[in-house]
């Protein structure tokens, strides 16, 4: 089977040249992104977007590191339609995204910013999880891309950027569970960074060194002045806010 190959003058697939490589390609049947990138090419600074027919994949781009991407949009009943028992074509599509790209990703469009995940228009369907599974052991992508075009092709570009080796990936794992910074406190301190955002170990400490001097060390820290919280070193105008909601509730 042919595949997307980047080559010095371009994004190819097989004898054809798609376009540039530092462009996103989006499958002419796609037809409220087509629209909305005809629509936006009367802008000042037009995506780079380019519609075209698509061999394979209704999303394809290269990434900076030069791996070639192909993803297939599914929604949601179309998903069940085309990977359910007896219906070949999703896996086709996906045996052929795996076969003709570097990366090969199942694009689920949706509005999955809404609560409401049990109406059918938004959900996965519970007899596709496995499926959606089995395709990321074997290594493929799942991309939730919205429902909007545009804020759709904002994702793509996204996703081009950090599909690249390098410690950026690593953001998702961050942090590190040596250092507990709820435990070694006095309790009142304790209560007040819980309740106050931005208040971190060592602000807290030097709220402490102020407070452990009154007769109720928690309270004055909720309700004293703003002016008395202000002059702890460390606490900026953020915190006093913060803490102004509380002392509202």
């Amino acid at each position: 089977m042919l595949k997307y190959e980047i080559r010095s003058d371009g994004l190819w697939y097989g004898s054809r040249r798609i376009g540039d490589v530092d462009c996103i390609f989006v499958e002419a049947t796609q037809a409220d992104v087509r629209a909305f990138v005809e629509v936006s090419k009367s802008l000042a600074h037009p995506p780079r977007v380019e519609v075209c027919h698509l061999d394979v994949g209704d999303y394809v781009f290269a990434t900076p590191s030069g791996k070639t991407v192909a993803l297939e949009e599914k929604r949601s009943g179309d998903l069940a339609r085309s990977m359910s028992e007896g219906r070949r074509r999703g896996r086709r599509q996906l045996r052929e995204c795996r076969a003709a790209a570097d990366v090969a990703g199942l694009a689920l469009r949706g509005d999955y910013s809404r609560v409401d995940l049990d109406q059918w228009e938004y959900a996965i369907p519970s007899d596709m999880v496995l499926e959606i599974v089995k395709w990321q052991v074997l290594g493929g992508l799942v991309v939730p891309l919205p429902t909007a075009p545009g804020q759709l092709l904002e994702e793509l570009w996204k996703l081009r950027a950090i599909l690249r080796p390098g410690s950026h990936l690593y953001s998702v794992v961050a942090g590190t569970d040596k250092k507990m910074p709820w435990v070694g406190q006095p309790e009142p301190v304790l209560a007040f960074r819980r309740m106050v955002k931005g208040v971190g170990r060592s602000i807290g400490d030097a709220i402490w060194e102020v407070a452990k001097h009154k007769k109720d060390p928690l309270g004055w820290m909720v309700t004293c002045e703003d002016e008395e919280l202000a002059e702890v070193r460390g606490v900026h105008r953020g915190i006093i806010e913060q803490r102004r909601k509380v002392k509202g509730r």
